[in-house]
């Protein structure tokens, strides 16, 4: 461990299987490390604090260690059931804590705030893990504004997770959730293999607010992929099942491969891949790549940022192309002819 990090030796808190309901946070404390909480079920009871987690570890005001800034180090939940009963704000919160493991075999519902969050700190890895606020067999009240993942932080990565309904929002990767300014760094995360879905079209599977972030092979399923002034980020291989990315202003912006499939019905989205919100212009885009997309389906189209167009034409003095459908952005900056 990192001094001054306590190591703790691979203890192990062994639920044995067993089912606890628990009126309080099981609370770990910062500068520990090298311990695991596995194998049972935490379900918060009627008197449960409403904004705590089932399970935190670390804490928000920890005189961090080094530059790292992180206060708890090699961390493990794994084969848990944590349900909230719609009494505790969330599962598992790791704070400040550098080489976190969630998963695998992490199960989580019953929350109000988020399931698993992930607040500063450096490298925590969730894999093989299921959330969901409620199960697809039951309704959630109005105004329910709950986050399935939250990583506020950097340097994480999200590997075959699925998050289900219902939830309103799948995963966060930035610090909007918080009311903070997207300028607190949540970037060079990893995303892999992560399924959202049938949360409805007005929910979102996806917000990307942090910087140098990447999505690839996941399966976005009727939410949204929002993505707030990005930088430096790609998704690729991915699949868009009656949903589409919507993002504005962006620099270093690339997505390639991915597959768009729109089913007949009412649908409360454009019929589009991509979807520009707010004011776009020319001076706010940079190196914007969609290319290699791929369209299945009887409805919508995919835009990207070339394409080509023929027409047969016999003794013509001109021909007019339309490019409305076909291109991201609603200006054109070169043009190639072949006759």
């Amino acid at each position: 461990m990192a001094p001054p990090v306590v190591n703790l030796g691979g203890v192990t808190l062994d639920l044995g299987g067993g089912l606890y309901n628990v009126s309080a946070p099981l609370v770990f404390p910062p500068l520990v490390g090298n311990f695991k909480i596995i194998q049972g079920t935490l379900r918060a009871s009627g008197d449960f604090p409403p904004g705590r987690f089932l399970i935190e570890v670390g804490t928000f005001n920890c005189t961090s260690v080094g530059h790292q800034g992180t206060c708890n180090q090699a961390v493990t939940v794994a084969n848990m059931y944590l349900d909230g009963s719609h009494k505790a704000a969330g599962g598992v919160n790791i704070r400040t804590t550098m080489g976190a493991t969630i998963g695998p075999s992490v199960f989580v519902v019953g929350f109000h705030d988020t399931g698993i969050r992930v607040d500063g700190g450096h490298e925590t890895v969730i894999v093989e893990s299921w959330v969901g606020d409620y199960f697809w067999t039951n309704f959630p009240p109005q105004g329910y504004s709950s986050i399935g993942i939250e990583l506020n932080g950097p340097d994480n990565v999200l590997t075959n997770v699925v998050v289900f309904v219902h939830t309103k929002i799948g995963v966060i990767v930035g610090w909007s959730a918080r009311g903070a300014s997207t300028a607190q760094y949540a970037g060079c995360n990893m995303l892999e293999g992560v399924h959202v879905w049938n949360g409805g079209p007005t929910q979102v599977g996806f917000q990307i607010d942090g910087n140098r972030n990447r999505l690839s092979n996941c399966s976005i399923d009727r939410w949204l992929l929002n993505l707030t002034e990005p930088t430096g980020i790609t998704v690729t291989d991915s699949l868009f099942l009656n949903t589409q990315a919507v993002w504005n202003l962006g620099a270093h912006v690339h997505f390639r491969n991915n597959m768009y499939f729109v089913m007949p019905g009412p649908q409360k989205f454009s019929e589009t891949s991509i979807q520009l919100s707010g004011n776009v212009s020319k001076a706010g885009v940079s190196d914007v790549v969609v290319e290699d997309e791929m369209h299945l389906g009887e409805l919508g189209g995919v835009q990207m940022t070339t394409s080509r167009q023929t027409v047969e034409v016999n003794n013509a003095k001109s021909c007019q192309f339309n490019f409305t459908d076909a291109l991201v952005f609603p200006w054109v900056d070169e043009v190639y002819c072949t006759a």
